[in-house]
């Protein structure tokens, strides 16, 4: 029987894309800002180009050491690359709009969420495995209060604060820890297989993977159950 269930942020709760032009706009004019500061001229371009180089090399470290590198070290590459020769104040600065630019373009919840997570809360002990990048986990915590469902999760495990990402298996066991709940009594949603279900697995867990925002893995996946739809998972959870 499933005590706990665990479920992932990104594609998951919320659809990623969503907002974010919002975001990239805030973080492209502070990145501006810092530039005319130094009489350094960059174009949209560079800056798609440096992004797209750091967002190689969080990769690399995600699914090569499972962890994930802080916001701070991504702004701090992204300056670097862009010939900025920028203070460390004044990066922290920057890094600090980068974060928080989710407020000015969050992401819309994944259909049915919101009513489905509160109807598991009062079934299950609910979690949040979470990897970050650039929105780091006390801005995700706020953004899940700001939609009413932050109560309904009793642990919340972002890789930022503990230093390590999915698969790696102390994400699991952090949240067994916390609730009290062993491996057999738990359950793990999240959209990518390669860190949500190939981590849980390796913990002993039940898997979900939720295919309604990104369904990439849907063919190919082994997980316990393959799910489109929020409105389906309650079921899911009670048939495992």
């Amino acid at each position: 029987m499933i005590k706990t269930v665990s479920i992932d942020f990104w594609n998951t709760i919320v659809i990623a894309e969503t907002g974010g032009e919002k975001r990239h706009k805030v973080r492209l004019e502070a990145l501006n800002s810092l530039a005319s500061q130094y009489d350094v001229t960059i174009t949209e371009k560079a800056i798609a180009t440096a992004k797209k180089k750091v967002s190689k090399e969080f990769d690399k470290v995600w699914f090569g050491e499972q962890r994930t590198l802080t916001s701070h070290d991504l702004v701090k590459r992204i300056v670097e690359i862009l010939k900025i020769p920028a203070k460390k104040s004044e990066i922290d600065e920057t890094t600090t709009v980068f974060m928080e630019s989710l407020w000015v373009g969050p992401p819309a919840p994944a259909d049915g969420v919101i009513d489905n997570i509160k109807k598991l809360a009062e079934n299950y002990r609910l979690a949040i495995i979470s990897d970050t990048m650039f929105s780091p986990g006390r801005v995700l915590r706020k953004y899940l209060d700001d939609i009413g469902i932050l109560d309904g999760f009793d642990v919340t495990v972002f890789s930022d604060e503990t230093g390590y990402s999915k698969p790696d298996i102390r994400a699991y066991q952090k949240v067994m820890k916390e609730t009290n709940t062993a491996s057999e009594n738990s359950v793990h949603i999240g959209d990518i297989h390669k860190t949500d279900i190939i981590g849980a697995q390796q913990a002993g867990w039940k898997s979900i993977l939720y295919t309604g925002v990104s369904d990439e893995y849907k063919d190919t996946s082994d997980a316990d159950k393959i799910i489109d739809s929020w409105d389906d998972i309650p079921g899911a959870i009670a048939d495992l």
